[in-house]
């Protein structure tokens, strides 16, 4: 049951990104921060970036423990996913693509994404953040990608760095501030008979329907939220 629930929420949390990401590049912010194990959360996107990447691409994700970020959590989930499908892309024949996260010796947190593809090439590396420039074939990209990637990262007060050669493949480093407050996550915990607790969780229900309303109602409130 818990697999089901942890599953519906993964498909509402893509669902509403396209949203968040309009709102966020017309800069209203939508979206709540919170206090995030960014290692965690990196590991838990996994399952939603494997399908994503060609089995000629080899896929890793490495990660520290203990990485007490305070950013909103789709915003990470944004960018990876921005950033995979962009490494993607550029490997058309096949590659590697890593995600790494971790702290640096300046006592900061990084979030960094590889790939082995055709790199950047140097007359169109000052417009790769700009809204709407692409290189992809007419219909094959929005020319969001990366300027989305370079909003969410500056709201998150991180910084961007860029490494790449025509050829050999780009390296995309999120930097961002670490926070000393604990990591304060909701939880889904089944009970020895099978109850379903939603513990730190809020729900908002949108039903037109009065009867299935409070049906959905009632039951959220009785497993906590």
């Amino acid at each position: 049951i818990i697999n089901f629930f942890e599953r519906i929420m993964q498909a509402v949390q893509r669902g509403s990104s396209l949203t968040n990401r309009l709102l966020t590049f017309g800069r209203h912010k939508a979206i709540k921060d919170g206090i995030v194990d960014l290692g965690q959360l990196v590991q838990d996107q996994e399952s939603l970036l494997r399908p994503l990447i060609d089995a000629s691409i080899s896929f890793s994700i490495t990660t520290e423990d203990g990485i007490s970020v305070e950013v909103p959590p789709d915003n990470i989930c944004q960018i990876l996913l921005n950033l995979c499908i962009n490494a993607r892309d550029a490997m058309p024949d096949g590659g590697t693509l890593s995600i790494e996260c971790g702290k640096t010796r300046n006592a900061r947190a990084f979030l960094r994404v590889s790939d082995t593809g055709t790199g950047i090439p140097p007359e169109i590396r000052a417009k790769i953040f700009d809204p709407f420039f692409t290189t992809k074939d007419h219909g094959n990209g929005t020319g969001l990608g990366l300027s989305m990637v370079y909003g969410l990262g500056r709201e998150m007060r991180g910084e961007i760095d860029v490494a790449s050669r025509p050829g050999e493949g780009a390296v995309f480093t999120i930097v961002l501030p670490l926070s000393e407050k604990p990591v304060s996550a909701p939880e889904i915990v089944e009970d020895r008979d099978g109850k379903i607790h939603l513990d730190g969780f809020t729900a908002m229900i949108a039903e037109d329907e009065p009867a299935l309303l409070d049906l959905v109602s009632g039951m959220l409130e009785d497993m906590g939220a």
